[in-house]
């Protein structure tokens, strides 16, 4: 797990496009080896989307969190609507 945490740290001084793409990369990295998509993942992914202006993308992102981890609802739910305003 600590393999997958280093290139969210080094991500950290980045533009918000650049750490979704970092983002992206180790969810490809983290689905080839099998292991789950932790919590909380695909929501950091949609807020970085929804900062450069991608409401498609973060909706989905939010929408993927939401389903994965169904106790995470009602943030999900207040994410969307804080977002649309």
């Amino acid at each position: 797990m600590a393999q997958f945490l280093k290139p969210i740290n080094r991500a950290s001084s980045l533009s918000p496009d650049a750490q979704a793409q970092l983002m992206e990369q180790d969810l490809q990295k983290i689905r080839a080896s099998g292991l789950a998509v932790p919590p909380g993942y695909h929501a950091h992914l949609g807020l970085l989307y929804g900062e450069q202006g991608d409401v498609d993308k973060f909706a989905q992102q939010v929408a993927l969190e939401k389903s994965k981890f169904p106790e995470s609802e009602t943030f999900m739910d207040f994410l969307m609507r804080k977002f649309k305003k």
